[in-house]
């Protein structure tokens, strides 16, 4: 596993783990629960280049919070650069993320939309959004 993915994979799990399995949401009596409130973290994993930062991570985490309004979650946007010459190690370090998350990326299409030119110089962002669910489990 490249290093700046062991570095990605540290960080969420670490900031925003996804130990708990939600099978479902039970009802339940009013009548003697134990409430337990706990958080489930869902990934939403893009990229995007730097232009999009032209006001920070900000502006992007606007973009996507607008995109995400209709939800009541908490929503972080938290950004890991790439030069114009990693590309190939975006790339790699994409693939460990699908593998180890269990999502499906259309890798080449998400490379390919950041229309990266040969050696080029700009920076581009592998952006991992983070939505925070809160869930009241009873027994």
């Amino acid at each position: 596993m490249a290093s700046k993915t062991a570095q990605i994979i540290s960080y969420l799990d670490n900031r925003f783990p996804q130990d708990r399995e939600l099978t479902s949401i039970h009802n339940c009596q009013d009548i003697n629960f134990k409430l337990d409130r706990f958080e489930i973290n869902q990934y939403i994993i893009g990229v995007t280049p730097a232009d999009r930062f032209t006001n920070g991570i900000d502006s992007y985490e606007r973009h996507i919070k607008e995109q995400l309004a209709d939800l009541r979650a908490v929503i972080s946007c938290v950004p890991w650069p790439f030069d114009g010459s990693e590309i190939d190690e975006m790339r790699a370090c994409l693939s460990e993320l699908s593998e180890h998350y269990h999502v499906a990326l259309e890798i080449d299409k998400m490379i390919s939309g950041l229309k990266v030119q040969m050696n080029e110089s700009g920076t581009y962002y592998i952006v991992i959004t983070v939505v925070q669910y809160n869930v009241v489990h009873v027994e």
